[in-house]
């Protein structure tokens, strides 16, 4: 299941100790040979990959579980289950030293934190004077830079939140639609899905409930899907009841791990990477900035280099197959 996300963090891994070793020899070297040109290039590739995000952004409208879908999503009942009135990030709590927690960042400017417990205490008069909300987890599924943005009800945004929301959605990596089975289609729904027409290939559609549809109604819903959004395919659609099945929320998982880190934009980023950093390993032998041949064998520091760089070489040419 967890195959694309595996070779990510491998060839993250992979660039991340290069880049290091690379940029650490320039640094105990930089008065002993000519400054390496464009080493910038190498801190910028060290960054990226550093720092990293892959966000889901999940819509739909009020009362189709999209609180509890999250909470099933990390693995932890932290939100609660009343109507989201704000937009809501939810990430892994290594962004706050492992300590997890809520921020609230409230219009005037203030930033408050409290424990993720005492979300479910905030009053509709403590909402109203939030402009967004921070929550920090130690989840599994929150690793390797991904985060959820829970959002408000489809029927109830601003025009501040819509726009705010087309913007997340447009440089999300996913975006999942959820939809009740006993209204799903609605004209809410089909409007809000055909302003996001562009990002259909990203979109994962959740139909919840379907503990209150009858079996033999099951391919009628599924049609109605078909048609109601214009899908070309079913590969993203998920018939599910979040309560009585846990296989449908195991499959969502497993197809967000290939929309997300099996995408051609990130393998394609990841090859231009390796190239990069191949192209200016080359110029730092080209420029006699390393060792001879004969030293680094003799040297772990530098055969270090020389070993890294080879399987990279390799790790480069089944990236470009």
């Amino acid at each position: 299941m967890d195959y694309y996300r595996e070779k990510y963090v491998e060839d993250r891994s992979k660039i991340m100790d290069v880049t290091e070793i690379l940029l650490e020899y320039v640094k105990q070297n930089e008065t002993n040979f000519k400054l390496l040109k464009n080493i910038s290039e190498i801190e910028r590739i060290r960054e990226s990959f550093l720092r990293k995000k892959f966000e889901i952004v999940i819509t739909g409208d009020s009362k189709v579980g999209k609180s509890t879908f999250i909470n099933k999503l990390v693995n932890k009942n932290v939100l609660p289950t009343s109507p989201t009135k704000v937009i809501t990030y939810i990430k892994h709590s290594d962004y706050t030293h492992s300590i997890e927690g809520t921020k609230i960042h409230l219009k005037n400017g203030e930033i408050i934190t409290i424990d993720n417990e005492k979300l479910v205490e905030l009053s509709e008069s403590d909402i109203s004077e939030i402009e967004y909300l921070e929550v920090f987890l130690d989840s599994n599924f929150l690793k390797e830079g991904v985060a959820i943005i829970d959002t408000p009800s489809i029927t109830t945004l601003s025009k501040v939140q819509e726009d705010n929301i087309d913007t997340q959605i447009k440089e999300a990596s996913a975006h999942i639609f959820l939809c009740s089975a006993d209204q799903g289609g609605c004209t809410a729904e089909v409007n809000f899905i055909q302003d996001k027409e562009q990002y259909i290939n990203k979109t994962l559609f959740a139909v919840n409930k379907m503990d209150l549809i009858h079996p033999e109604e099951e391919g009628e819903i599924i049609d109605a899907m078909i048609m109601n959004f214009d899908l070309k395919t079913t590969e993203h659609l998920f018939l599910m009841s979040i309560h009585n099945d846990e296989n449908p929320m195991i499959a969502i998982k497993k197809q967000l791990e290939q929309v997300i880190f099996g995408d051609d934009k990130l393998k394609k980023e990841i090859a231009e990477a390796y190239k990069t950093i191949s192209r200016h390993y080359a110029l730092l032998i080209k420029e006699n900035l390393l060792k001879t041949k004969e030293e680094l064998e003799n040297d772990a520091f530098f055969k270090k280099i020389d070993d890294d760089m080879n399987a990279l070489f390799k790790k480069m040419r089944n990236n470009l197959k």
